[in-house]
């Protein structure tokens, strides 16, 4: 099976398309929240679609990577929260690299995109579900041993439920997790 969090209009197009044309078709599990559909920054270029393809990774876009600290891995609709945090910061050493296709994980792509930043620090696994939800121990078993790094977490606490039941709640915890990225760099 094949399993995405896709981040733009493009991507979804490109895995679709993927799917379609594929002489072994596999089963295709999308998590993508319908939220996506009108978040503003979640938007794709007609030449995206056109001449692009399906990417598993998808690194940042940064002139100067040796400036680099700490590189987020995460995957989905908390890219956007944590892009729009680091424009507001206007922050210069946070690379955001999104996992696009979870499963099969595609760990040369991974360890070649970490290769690039050249003097980081650490490496961090941000995702908005509690820490026994989500992407996170799939994500830590796999890649753990394969980059020869230490992978911190970012995100929720593990919890019995996947929503606290209290939006406001919800947004506190979101604003913290997004924080926590910004500091101790």
């Amino acid at each position: 099976m094949i399993v995405c969090n896709l981040t733009t209009p493009a991507q979804y197009f490109h895995v679709l398309r993927r799917q379609v044309i594929s002489q072994h078709k596999k089963p295709l599990i999308l998590m993508t929240p319908k939220s996506m559909l009108r978040h503003p920054l979640a938007v794709s270029s007609i030449d995206d679609f056109s001449s692009g393809c399906f990417q598993h990774i998808l690194d940042d876009k940064i002139d100067d990577k040796s400036q680099i600290r700490r590189l987020v891995l995460c995957s989905g609709k908390v890219y956007y929260d944590a892009l729009s945090e680091r424009i507001k910061q206007k922050s210069e050493n946070i690379a955001l690299i999104r996992i696009e296709q979870l499963y099969p994980l595609d760990i040369e792509k991974i360890n070649e995109i970490i290769n690039t930043y050249k003097n980081l620090k650490d490496i961090v696994w941000l995702q908005e579900e509690p820490q026994n939800m989500g992407g996170w121990n799939y994500i830590y078993s796999n890649l753990q041993k394969a980059i020869n790094r230490n992978i911190e977490y970012i995100g929720r606490c593990a919890s019995a439920s996947v929503a606290t039941g209290s939006y406001s709640l919800h947004l506190k915890e979101q604003s913290e997790i997004i924080n926590n990225i910004f500091s101790n760099i």
